[in-house]
């Protein structure tokens, strides 16, 4: 195996940190950077020279993985490991479909990290063992549908951005100031987002939110 160029996004700067460090002590790895946003990244002439991208899912106020698109057309032969919190079954499915070649939860330690490198690195597929047995048959199984995941896509994509907002815990006024709508509006929104997933409290939409992994 080449030595590796790798690079990792992460909002959080002694998370970036010790994984370098992490990095740094691997002989397969000839250089190791970092971004906070995806924006950075992108807008860096280094970025040209990534072999493996490390990604934090979810960071600030909506999901990385949205971004992967982009990420694709300009960097077309990057390998991507989302490198994440997140273990719930939605979101890795999620991933997996939008071509991340490697899923790693943060929990897991360093080994299975360099293992992940190594196998996406060599053009394959690595899943963190971790993952339960229940969503490799998710992954498996295509036609296998999450009720909650279904009825969250039926949502538009400005009734999912007010949905992360409100998991996050902002109200309606905060939500109207943040993205420049009425309150009523912003009010609208809630009541039809409740509805449509048959949610009657914002705790529970807070559930159904950790349940999808999206907060």
């Amino acid at each position: 195996m080449n030595p590796l160029r790798v690079h990792l996004i992460d909002d959080h700067a002694l998370f970036r940190r010790g994984i370098l460090e992490i990095l740094s002590k691997w002989p397969e790895v000839r250089s190791a950077g970092e971004s906070e946003t995806v924006e950075d990244f992108l807008d860096s002439p280094l970025s040209r020279a990534v072999d493996v991208l490390l990604l934090d899912l979810s960071m600030g106020e909506g999901l990385n993985l949205d971004r992967l698109p982009e990420i694709r057309s300009r960097l077309p032969d990057l390998r991507v490991i989302a490198l994440t919190m997140h273990n719930k079954p939605v979101l890795v499915k999620k991933a997996v479909n939008a071509g991340v070649q490697g899923y790693v939860v943060k929990q897991s330690p360093p080994e299975v990290l360099r293992a992940a490198l190594r196998r996406v690195s060599e053009g394959g597929r690595y899943l963190d063992p971790e993952l339960s047995e229940s969503l490799y048959q998710l992954l498996l199984d295509p036609c296998r549908d999450d009720p909650a995941a279904s009825k969250y896509a039926g949502l538009t994509p400005r009734e999912q951005e007010i949905f992360r907002l409100l998991a996050e815990g902002l109200s309606a006024e905060q939500i109207s100031r943040k993205l420049f709508i009425s309150r009523k509006t912003a009010e609208n929104h809630r009541f039809r987002i409740m509805q449509k997933l048959g949610l009657a409290s914002i705790a529970e939409l807070v559930t159904y939110a950790d349940e999808l992994g999206v907060i």
